[in-house]
């Protein structure tokens, strides 16, 4: 009888090291060869535009969709809004930088400044941030310019460096902030941003995803994915766990332009 129970639970410790030797270990960055099936999308195989992207804290679903189904979820980014750009800076004599932020600052005077090369942002328990403009011709190039105040309580302020950008996210009450690639877009239960950025010919910053979650009373970011074949032109949430996405891609010799768009269908994965 005891030699019985012992085959029985060496039987059972093999088929488990089985499974586990055989389970997906893809990291950050890579996707898997095979086609994964998916209630929302069926059966996904790894395309220029389409795949199974498995990086730290998700699992991201990626699959064509059409340009009426993008279209078809609502957003704004009034960094990319060529025609409020031009009503604000037709006829003036000033640069574009300053004249949008102006505007910008124009719709939240109370709560920000800009005197020179300060820029000051007034929180909600009576401190400020200070943030300073360096002109300098030299790696130490850093200037900032106030985007919004986004309903979610954080101020977006945009960093320009000498070959490289990016964007902040500051906490309206306590001045908290996270960095990050891209103009930041809240999830529409406010519990997560996300933020693309598209940068697949200079690479002079990181073209991707950047996935942040607000913890709190502070954003951290939990997973940045780089596809590698493709870059994200501009990010939207459909829902809490869908993303849509305008893709761009430029290869060749020639740079040719390819644009696609997509929905990701995002999974976390346990203790995310």
């Amino acid at each position: 009888m005891k030699k019985e129970i012992n085959l029985f639970g060496g039987i059972v410790l093999f088929l488990a090291w089985v499974l586990f030797s055989c389970t997906d270990s893809t990291t950050e960055g890579t996707t898997t060869d095979i086609p994964v099936k998916d209630t929302l999308f069926g059966s996904i195989s790894k395309t220029n535009f389409t795949g199974v992207y498995d990086t730290l804290g998700y699992t991201l679903l990626v699959n064509t969709i059409s340009k009426e189904k993008y279209a078809s979820v609502n957003f704004y980014n009034m960094t990319t809004d060529t025609l409020l750009r031009d009503s604000v800076c037709k006829g003036k004599e000033q640069g574009y930088m300053e004249m949008m932020e102006n505007y910008y600052i124009s719709k939240v005077p109370t709560k920000v400044k800009r005197k020179g090369k300060e820029l000051t942002l007034s929180l909600s328990n009576g401190k400020t941030v200070e943030l300073t403009n360096d002109n300098s011709d030299d790696e130490g190039y850093e200037v900032y310019q106030f985007i919004s105040l986004d309903q979610n309580g954080y101020f977006i302020v945009a960093v320009y460096y000498m070959e490289s950008y990016g964007y902040l996210l500051v906490n309206s009450a306590n001045g908290k902030t996270m960095k990050t690639i891209g103009y930041p877009v809240f999830s529409p239960d406010k519990k997560q941003y996300v933020a693309g950025n598209y940068d697949m010919m200079a690479a002079f910053t990181f073209n991707g995803i950047d996935f942040m979650k607000v913890n709190n009373d502070e954003v951290s970011s939990l997973a940045k994915i780089d596809f590698g074949t493709w870059g994200p032109e501009e990010v939207k949430w459909k829902d809490d766990s869908t993303l849509y996405v305008k893709q761009k891609s430029q290869t060749g010799e020639e740079a040719k332009v390819e644009n696609n768009f997509a929905a990701i269908r995002i999974r976390r994965k346990l203790g995310i």
